[in-house]
């Protein structure tokens, strides 16, 4: 009898202790699938749609890879400026046109490319930078014990999305910028730069830094001249021009007026690629031409 009610406290004393502790409570009456650390966010974005036409709700869709064409449908549902009747109609195709027009997306990608969190970093710096959002500088240092991993092109953007509070890394202070950008960490950082993101449009063109720019060739439109500037004095204020535009209006070009094209060279080779034109009615605009030959975007 004695046995008995020994091994009875001790059950007992075992079931309290399973109930004190959360962890172990948790594998009771609580599934922690039901309520993972996301669910804020989530809740959040169903007020605010922008991920596609709804949020998955269901566990398996919000642990899936973000594709670029997820994320530039995100991106350009967020920009006021961005009209789906100046690309193609196709939701999967003009919304990933206008990423890689902005820069925001690399040309040689396709909508159904994964992306990893460093390149959601490098995306999201491009995005806000080229906007009119009040977004803050980036940081001297993130903390993060893999940050040294990071390569020093992509280093800038980490700690730009980290300064405001868009990506925080994980719990165990890494980064993981090789790691896939999953669904429900996109909609975490929606949620977290909701502010930031409330009232946005893109409205610049470059963001191109004179130390990086070694020589510019201009070519006129009309007549083929090829003229290459090297003197760092001229590339640092052709740099400025080309910084100081913005534009208020997408519409497609007519391919009137005067034009010409630029390339931007680096010690590594060519950087950017582009053409300029002015239209022959409003000599008041200038209009940037980007790779698409169907597209312009007008600028002041």
């Amino acid at each position: 009898m004695k046995s008995k009610m020994i091994r009875f406290a001790l059950y007992v004393t075992a079931l309290c202790l399973i109930l004190s502790d959360p962890v172990w409570a948790y594998r009771g009456s609580r599934d922690p699938m039901k309520e993972p650390w996301y669910t804020p966010a989530v809740n959040y974005r169903f007020r605010k749609v922008c991920l596609g036409e709804e949020v998955p709700e269901d566990l398996n869709n919000l642990q899936k890879q973000v594709t670029w064409s997820d994320l530039a449908e995100t991106l350009s549902k967020l920009d006021k400026n961005y009209s789906d009747a100046n690309y193609q109609t196709d939701l999967s195709s003009g919304p990933v046109a206008w990423a890689k027009d902005l820069a925001i997306m690399d040309r040689d990608l396709g909508g159904d490319d994964e992306i990893t969190r460093l390149d959601g970093a490098r995306a999201l710096a491009t995005f806000l930078k080229k906007s009119c959002a009040k977004s803050q500088a980036p940081l001297s240092s993130t903390g993060f014990s893999d940050f040294s991993d990071i390569p020093r092109v992509d280093r800038e953007a980490v700690l730009f999305v980290k300064a405001n509070g868009l990506m925080k890394g994980h719990a165990d202070g890494h980064f993981g910028g090789n790691e896939p950008l999953l669904v429900c960490q996109l909609i975490q950082i929606l949620y977290n730069g909701r502010e930031l993101f409330s009232d946005i449009r893109l409205d610049k063109l470059f963001l191109l830094d004179p130390a990086q720019v070694d020589s510019i060739e201009i070519q006129d439109g009309t007549t083929g001249d090829v003229k290459v500037i090297r003197e760092r004095d001229q590339v640092a204020k052709l740099v400025k021009l080309l910084n100081s535009f913005r534009f208020h209006k997408a519409e497609f070009s007519d391919r009137d007026g005067w034009t010409c094209r630029m390339k931007l060279y680096s010690s590594s080779g060519l950087e950017t690629d582009f053409t300029l034109s002015v239209d022959s009615v409003t000599l008041d605009r200038t209009r940037y031409l980007s790779n698409d030959p169907h597209f312009s975007t007008i600028v002041k």
